[in-house]
């Protein structure tokens, strides 16, 4: 089936498929018909709220039938939605708001407390949005009836359908721009690459405001006009019905992170529980997957991983591993249309098996950053996206991600740039110098340490300043450990030597 815009991923599916399940939450199940009803009825009343082609509007929604409404009925609009990380503090969510000046949002009752605060930290909020009544001022979908239906304007596919933020390094904001056209060539693209099909069921556990959730989890499926279960939260794997649901549902696609599968890994099970486990397709992203769990994993349940490597700036899929071939400890090849060199630091080419930057071209790469043009220079160079990370690509074209040329720290999937807690740490009194590097934690991701020198005359509680870090961002970029210590390695020009950190955190923390 061919799409030009978004929302003909609903509409369309819909038109061939109404009785087809489409999503499988809680004890409901919507069909496309469904489904479709729900991202008209919500277009509607966002375009009686005023809401027009090119406005930015923001999602801050769990993991729901909600957020699909939500999605698909900004887009429908030609408006541009900007989901934004659900355990962002209300400073976090004002500033992606402020920055590509979102008038409105939509949320949920679950948001309450940071949603009350926006009022004050958002330059010009219009509008809030929500499904249900909740304890502030909004306008409730469920309970409000649309004037006419929604009128489509002309989309073109290269228009603006998505704002995803990552964190630069600098600590502001970076608005990852991606068209209708970005979107679908990489859910078209990755889906064939895994061999999708029409009666698949994905479940779908990770947060859909996350890139590699929304694309692989969401969008992929959608194409092949696929089902996907929804669960409110990666924890509910552990819950006492979530083996009943696997053996009811029956789902056959599974996108996850390298902390869910070694988890899965741990679990001891019958030959029985082994026997009746319904994946055919584990696919692992967001974060470098360690060989031995993938080990574990297939010596539990009979099945392998598949690991990919997306960024957000590229929608983000770039590369998955073959399920006809895989080679472990690799990323895969890239996907059909996307072009990937490894190169040196005058973006030359590198030979085989050499470490160099990759960098990316194809029709999932951004336009750029928002309102950020000297940041988009940087990032595009001749149209090609330089990742940041150091990888090599072997004779068979996979490729191997090395190291990562900047500080980021990667936390169950979540990007962390130290950058941002170290400013706020030296913001706090007592604080001569900060630093903070991430040290792996044995399943694939990472625990942020921070390393304090204090002023000899200052008495600083660790309490107190963990405490203030989780009242200003976001919880899984809090640091795990604060170490005050008079030892912080700098060189000649007093920059900190963070390769020397991460060696000493790793030997006393890992």
């Amino acid at each position: 089936m061919y799409y030009r815009k978004m929302s003909e991923l609903i509409t369309n599916n819909a038109k061939y498929y109404p009785t087809k399940e489409c999503i499988f939450f809680k004890d409901k199940v919507y069909t496309y018909a469904d489904v479709d009803k729900q991202v008209r009825h919500t277009a509607a009343i966002l375009q009686d709220n005023g809401i027009k082609k090119g406005d930015r509007v923001m999602i801050l929604l769990e993991n729901s039938p909600e957020f699909v409404f939500a999605y698909f009925g900004v887009l429908m609009l030609g408006a541009v939605a900007a989901p934004t990380n659900v355990f962002l503090r209300d400073r976090e969510i004002a500033a992606h708001m402020n920055d590509c000046s979102a008038e409105r949002i939509i949320t949920s009752e679950t948001f309450a407390e940071r949603v009350k605060q926006l009022p004050q930290l958002v330059d010009n909020l219009k509008t809030v949005f929500t499904f249900e009544k909740a304890s502030f001022s909004s306008i409730i979908f469920n309970e409000t009836s649309a004037k006419t239906d929604a009128t489509e304007p002309a989309i073109n596919e290269h228009d603006l359908a998505l704002i995803l933020y990552t964190s630069g390094t600098t600590g502001r904001p970076k608005g990852v721009m991606l068209s209708h056209y970005n979107l679908l060539e990489n859910a078209k693209s990755h889906s064939s690459f895994l061999e999708e099909m029409h009666d698949d069921r994905m479940l779908l556990v990770l947060p859909m405001f996350h890139a590699t959730s929304m694309m692989a989890s969401l969008l992929g499926p959608l194409v092949k006009g696929a089902s996907i279960i929804i669960l409110e939260s990666i924890l509910e794997v552990s819950k006492s019905y979530y083996p009943e649901m696997l053996k009811t549902l029956k789902p056959t696609l599974l996108v996850g992170v390298p902390a869910l599968y070694a988890a899965m890994a741990r679990v001891k099970v019958s030959e029985q529980a082994k026997a009746d486990f319904p994946f055919r397709v584990c696919l692992s992203g967001g974060a470098p997957l360690p060989v031995e769990i993938i080990d574990r994993f297939h010596e539990v349940y009979g099945v392998g991983i598949v690991e990919g490597y997306g960024l957000s700036e590229a929608s983000p899929i770039c590369a998955i591993n073959p399920l006809s071939r895989q080679k472990y400890g690799t990323i895969g090849v890239h996907l059909a249309g996307v072009d990937v060199r490894v190169v040196d630091e005058f973006d030359n080419d590198l030979p085989l098996n050499t470490p160099g930057e990759l960098i990316v071209k194809g029709p999932n790469v951004m336009s750029g950053y928002w309102n950020q043009p000297e940041e988009s220079a940087k990032a595009l160079k001749n149209g090609w996206l330089h990742t940041g990370d150091v990888a090599t690509i072997d004779e068979d074209e996979f490729i191997t991600i090395v190291d990562r040329i900047k500080d980021l720290i990667l936390v169950k999937g979540m990007n962390v740039y130290p950058r941002e807690i170290e400013e706020l740490l030296y913001k706090y009194t007592g604080v001569l110098s900060a630093a903070v590097v991430g040290v792996p934690d044995g399943e694939g991701s990472e625990i942020p340490i921070a390393y304090l020198k204090a002023d000899p005359e200052a008495h600083i509680s660790v309490d107190e300043l963990k405490e203030y870090i989780r009242h200003n961002v976001a919880s899984y970029k809090v640091p795990r450990r604060f170490v005050i210590t008079d030892d912080i390695p700098v060189n000649a020009g007093g920059k900190v030597i963070k390769k020397e950190l991460k060696e000493r955190a790793a030997r006393e923390f890992a």
